[in-house]
């Protein structure tokens, strides 16, 4: 997923023929400025994008936020920006999508399911004689 493609689908100021609210909403929700423009400017620097947008990559579902955060990994990387570790950055996944802990390999389920499976695996090889 490319940034304006990220923009496309998650961005309020986007309209469908590719032109730009230039609205900017501050933490009390009003509308503090608004300059409409007839193209999105990404992959240019765009304030809304990187404050309002770009955090919540990382409140999507597991497939869509590994896109998402590269979308805005791609953008920050175009820009020239350095590519800080925010929380959107650090947060691992697990094999089956559930987040994971720091310093943790696996989630809870996957590491129970992983110890019975081991278990089950050297009771069958205890159990078979040798000749």
């Amino acid at each position: 997923m490319t940034p304006l493609q990220f923009a496309q689908q998650f961005c309020a100021n986007y309209q469908s023929g590719g032109s730009c609210l230039g609205a900017w909403i501050v933490d009390d929700g009003k509308i503090t400025s608004c300059s409409p423009k007839p193209k999105c400017v990404l992959p240019a620097r765009c304030r809304y994008f990187e404050e309002c947008v770009a955090p919540n990559a990382q409140r999507f579902p597991a497939p869509l936020a590994q896109a998402a955060l590269s979308a805005v990994l791609d953008y920050r990387r175009g820009l020239s920006q350095p590519v800080k570790a925010g929380p959107a950055e650090r947060t691992r996944r697990c094999q089956c999508g559930n987040l994971l802990k720091p310093k943790h390999q696996l989630c809870l389920a996957c590491k129970k399911a992983r110890r019975r499976a081991t278990w089950r695996r050297q009771k069958q090889q205890n159990l078979i004689p040798t000749i």
